[in-house]
């Protein structure tokens, strides 16, 4: 991954940090935490560089009810954004990416947690 896209995501990453005082997340807030979650969990081999390829953004119940009228649209977005960022870096997934937003009533409002796995395509 180029420097100015690390740069960013890192940049990112500590600007949640300082406001993460914020009462709930924007989607695009979200887009930035996968990009860096897929990037922070990528598994290098001697010619390739895989990123995981199965998605799961954990939301507070509050936060989920509150997306829960464009939960279809931002869920497209969010895969989109991914492969599109996924392609440009050229990295390499197991296979088709699966990106998915569940509601967790151990997360309070605000937070977000983000699984990611690596799944052999069919």
């Amino acid at each position: 991954m180029n420097y100015p896209t690390r740069l960013d995501l890192f940049l990112g990453g500590f600007m949640d940090k300082v406001f993460s005082l914020r009462k709930h997340y924007q989607p695009i807030d979200l887009a930035r935490m996968l990009l860096r979650e897929v990037t922070t969990n990528e598994r290098k081999t001697l010619k390739q560089t895989f990123v995981p390829n199965i998605l799961v953004v954990l939301l507070a119940e509050p936060d989920m009810e509150r997306l829960e009228p464009i939960y279809r649209e931002v869920v497209n977005d969010l895969k989109q954004t991914t492969e599109e960022f996924i392609e440009r870096q050229e990295l390499n997934m197991t296979g088709p990416l699966s990106l998915a937003m569940q509601a967790s009533p151990e997360l309070k409002k605000g937070q977000v947690r983000i699984k990611t796995s690596f799944t052999k395509g069919v």
